[in-house]
Order: structure tokens, then C-alpha cells, then sequence
């Protein structure tokens, strides 16, 4: 996919609704199901990761120490923004700066990958197979239609539904949500139908703390009034690759 600019990144805070960590699975979709406010105007949205802890062991018959990975630490992400007290993620990261919860975040990249369209064509039948030539598409993957008469009924347009299942390099069926039901396709259709990808760029959930909220005055005159809000990282990160 190459590389992309960290203009266009964009910061999110989330609210204090608990996570279940027992699967990627699980994890993602209470994050996916959260709802978040972007915090704006962003300049620098820091380091998020995590570093295993050094343990050093040096044994009294040894020439050489030993280093073993102890337990990881996210850390802390520093994120400096222009200060606008009206903005609505700037009032809600004050707010969980004041609460001893943990928040959900997210980070969403700027890396969305280029929409591809091709004519198609759908069966009606049970379940509706779509073609669409030499597609490349993996399971789950976002499409939507458009056409100049009418979808089978099952199918809207200008609606996004997932690959479902991949019968050939030329075919496939799809559901009405990620790794839902198969959709089936009735009725009688007309004109010509286009299908398109609905890309989405790379998204990064974690659980942590508003460890700090400060104001920055610079050290003169010409500086613009920044924010500095650091964000520790108390869980596993869950990250969303970019996807066409």
C-alpha cells in the first residue's frame, strides 16, 4: 500500500463503556460499538505502542547477562492540540482528565485505500452470486452498487454489504454485515449495475487514563495557545488494518 502522511490522522476519545478483552473479536466490536468525538485542532498525536519490560539476569557462573521480556507497558502518548475551549473533544478530554476511569480511544489513519468500480452482474437466486471479473476481494470485504434500472430485491443501492463467502476468482456472495447471513436475491432486475469498494484506512482502539491537561503559552508573543494532553495505555492496542 506504500506510505502516507500523518496530515489527515485524526484523534478520538470515546466513553468509559467496558471493553471485553477475551478475543480480538470480542474486543473490536465493543470498541467498533462505542460512540466517539474527535478532538480538534490536532498537531501532534505522539507515540503509541507498547515496550517490554528489561528483566536482566546474570547467573554467578556466567560471562554474559541474560535479557527476558517481562510485562509490556503501552506508556504514555503525549498529544498536543490548538487550544479552543469550544471545541467538543477538547470539553470531553477535560472531563476525563477530572475521572480516575479509564476512556476508550481511537486513532484513525490517513492511509484509506482508492475505491475500485467494475460493472457486475447478480444472480437471483438463493443465495445471490455477484461477478465481478478478476475482483481480488477478501472475506469481508465493504462493496456497494449502483445501476442505471434496478437491483434484484435483497440488495439496495448506495448500501454497503460484506463478502461473504468466495466461490471463484470472478464470484461471490455477500451478507448484510461483516461475517453475517448470506443474502438471497428475488424478484427481477434491469439496466446495468456498478459495483465499488468502500475502502477504510487503518483504526487503532485502546483503553487508557487522561493523565494530563495543560495549557501552552509558548514562550512569546507570535505563538498559538496549545493543549497538552497525555493519554496513557492500559490495555492490548486492537488495531484495523486499512481495507478495501
Amino acid at each position: 500500500m506504500g506510505i502516507y502522511a500523518t496530515a489527515g490522522s485524526k484523534v478520538y476519545l470515546g466513553t468509559t463503556a467496558a471493553i471485553d478483552f477475551t478475543s480480538y473479536a470480542t474486543a473490536l466490536a465493543g470498541f467498533a460499538a462505542d460512540s466517539y468525538t474527535e478532538i480538534k485542532p490536532s498537531e501532534t498525536i505522539g507515540d503509541f505502542g507498547d515496550t517490554f519490560t528489561d528483566v536482566k539476569f546474570l547467573g554467578v557462573g556466567d560471562s554474559r547477562a541474560q535479557h527476558l521480556k517481562g510485562s509490556k507497558d503501552g506508556g504514555v502518548q503525549q498529544r498536543t492540540f490548538g487550544f479552543d475551549a469550544t471545541d467538543p473533544g477538547q470539553i470531553a478530554t477535560k472531563a476525563a482528565f477530572a475521572s480516575p476511569n479509564d476512556y476508550n480511544h481511537k486513532i484513525v489513519f490517513n492511509d484509506t485505500p482508492s475505491v475500485r468500480s467494475s460493472t457486475a452482474t447478480i444472480t437471483i437466486a438463493t443465495p445471490g452470486v455477484v461477478t465481478w471479473t478478476a475482483n481480488g476481494l477478501a472475506l469481508n470485504a465493504a462493496v456497494s452498487f449502483a445501476t442505471t434500472g434496478a437491483l434484484p430485491t435483497g440488495l439496495t443501492a448506495a448500501t454497503t454489504y460484506y463478502v461473504k463467502s468466495i466461490l471463484t476468482a470472478d464470484t461471490f456472495t455477500l451478507s448484510a454485515t461483516a461475517g453475517g447471513s448470506v443474502i438471497n436475491t428475488t424478484g427481477t432486475q434491469s439496466g446495468v449495475h456498478t459495483i465499488s469498494t468502500v475502502p477504510s484506512p487503518t483504526t487503532v482502539y485502546w483503553r487508557g487514563k487522561v493523565m494530563a491537561f495543560k495549557r501552552i503559552l509558548g514562550t512569546g508573543p507570535d505563538n498559538v495557545i496549545k493543549l497538552s494532553a497525555d493519554v496513557s495505555l492500559n490495555t492490548d492496542q486492537i488495531e484495523v488494518p486499512a481495507a478495501e
